[in-house]
């Protein structure tokens, strides 16, 4: 079941879709009609945390210097949560 939290990030993830398909249209990019119908799609990654919300920028940039366009065999490096850690973001 998805949080009103995470409905807004979809939602925000097909906002910034749609705005740079608009972008490639302007620009008459090669690409653009296919990104226009390009479906938005979250992946389920193995090392999402439910607790660590103080780190989530190391996560994404980690990310962004791994992905190289293909789920399949990626291994972006990151562990996966770990129950006995306990993360506090007031420190």
């Amino acid at each position: 079941m998805l949080t009103k939290r995470h409905t807004n990030i979809c939602k925000n993830v097909k906002l910034q879709h749609d705005a740079f398909a608009n972008y490639l249209c302007v620009k008459k990019h090669p690409i653009a009609r296919i990104m226009v119908l390009a479906p938005v799609i979250g992946q389920q990654m193995d090392w999402r945390t439910t607790s660590n919300v103080i780190d989530y920028g190391i996560f994404a940039t980690r990310n962004l210097e791994t992905y190289m366009g293909q789920m399949v065999g990626w291994a972006c490096g990151q562990a996966k949560e770990m129950p006995h850690i306990k993360y506090n973001k007031d420190n």
